[in-house]
């Protein structure tokens, strides 16, 4: 599919605004590779191969009589297979393109030990970052971004009603060791130190939980099977840029992880201006590595039901993590020096998946006679002074 003229003004505006929104409310943004390994994709708890029991891993049934059920993943076949053999690159762990950024994202902490917060433990954010920082690189982080930088990087003010569940009792308890990640992500290309018994990862990775990540790229789905046979269009695409939200959560926190996941995405489209409903999911709706989920609808008059997705939350608890193998020692065993280490959760919710909501837009945004669009106001600012499409 081609984006032309006034719809790629469209396309990066909503691009710009949700990496914007993702950031203020705490989460790090990162540009992930869009290629990933076989083996990385199944441990994400997605299947690069067709499904060949009768039921798939994605919590379906698969109907006996029309064969096993496709995959949505597209593998990468080389054109020359001898010299990827000779290479050490077996057929058997292709490269895949991914469905959706929460893969890599997650597998960024492959194998790793991290810490944890300690919100009894809460400090002001100049402070709490004192603490990672050698103190000398604090004042040169200030200087260097501005003085009030460790103030400033808030989400604006949202009334408690635009707030789901205990996402705003997340966000206050940790929003200032989400701050102090995302400068710590930030002080890598100033040359900052960091200090070695909270942060030890030598690629400028947060090292202490939680991690919240925001990550764009370009997604691939095959859409092969039933799934996409009824949906044309904007809606259902082989390929779509999307952003993509992931935390990284101790135990005790990841439910409340969840609500701040589906407080963002509820945030954001209610600023779109589009009217939403929050779906509880049911365990057959569930792909193999969630827990819960909660998907979002937006209203789309011209549907027969009245509504289609546009976002989705999962708690993977975990699911991905012991397959990753992604641990990290619980708060009262740093205090008590104990060395039992615990699996991470990991969540992740689609932050915007650009298409969809750009159709969502231009279904409810149009003029009576469908001459214009209206773009939502909020994006003004990066619609080079574009109100109307």
């Amino acid at each position: 599919m081609y984006w032309l003229g006034k719809g790629v003004i469209l396309e990066q505006a909503l691009v710009q605004y949700t990496m914007k929104r993702a950031i203020e409310f705490g989460f790090s943004p990162v540009s992930t590779p869009e290629l990933v390994k076989s083996s990385i994709i199944e441990k994400c708890g997605f299947r690069p191969r067709p499904s060949t029991s009768s039921c798939d891993t994605n919590g379906g049934s698969v109907d006996g009589e029309n064969g096993p059920e496709p995959s949505q993943i597209y593998v990468i076949e080389s054109g020359n297979s001898e010299n990827d053999i000779d290479a050490g690159s077996s057929s058997e762990d292709p490269l895949c393109l991914i469905g959706t950024s929460e893969i890599p994202l997650t597998a960024m902490y492959s194998d790793e030990v991290l810490g944890c917060y300690d919100a009894s433990k809460a400090q002001n954010m100049a402070t709490y970052a004192g603490n990672i920082y050698d103190s000398n690189d604090v004042s040169e982080l200030k200087s260097e971004t501005g003085a009030s930088s460790f103030d400033t990087m808030v989400a604006s003010e949202i009334p408690d009603s635009r707030w789901f569940g205990k996402g705003q009792e997340y966000f206050e308890m940790f929003k200032d060791h989400l701050r102090a990640n995302f400068m710590l992500d930030s002080s890598m290309s100033l040359g900052a130190k960091r200090n070695s018994t909270l942060a030890t990862s030598s690629s400028g990775k947060p090292q202490v939980l939680p991690v919240a990540m925001v990550g764009i790229s370009k997604c691939f789905r095959s859409e092969a099977g039933s799934r996409g046979k009824d949906t044309k269009g904007l809606y259902r695409l082989h390929n779509f840029q999307k952003l993509e939200l992931v935390v990284i959560s101790d135990t005790a926190t990841s439910h409340n992880a969840l609500d701040f996941i589906v407080s963002f995405e509820k945030v954001l489209f209610e600023e779109l201006g589009l009217a939403i409903r929050i779906l509880n999911m049911p365990t057959a709706e569930l792909g193999a590595s969630s827990y819960c989920k909660f998907d979002i609808e937006a209203k789309f008059p011209a549907r027969t039901s009245g509504y289609g997705e546009i976002s989705s939350a999962s708690n993977c608890t975990d699911y991905q993590t012991r397959r990753l193998n992604i641990k990290y020692k619980p708060p009262h065993n740093q205090i008590h020096n104990n060395s039992k280490l615990e699996f991470a959760h990991s969540l992740n919710g689609t932050a915007c998946a650009i298409s969809r909501v750009v159709a969502a837009i231009l279904e409810n945004n149009q003029s009576h006679d469908g001459s214009y669009v209206n773009i939502p106001k909020v994006l003004w600012p990066y619609t080079m002074g574009l109100t109307r499409i």
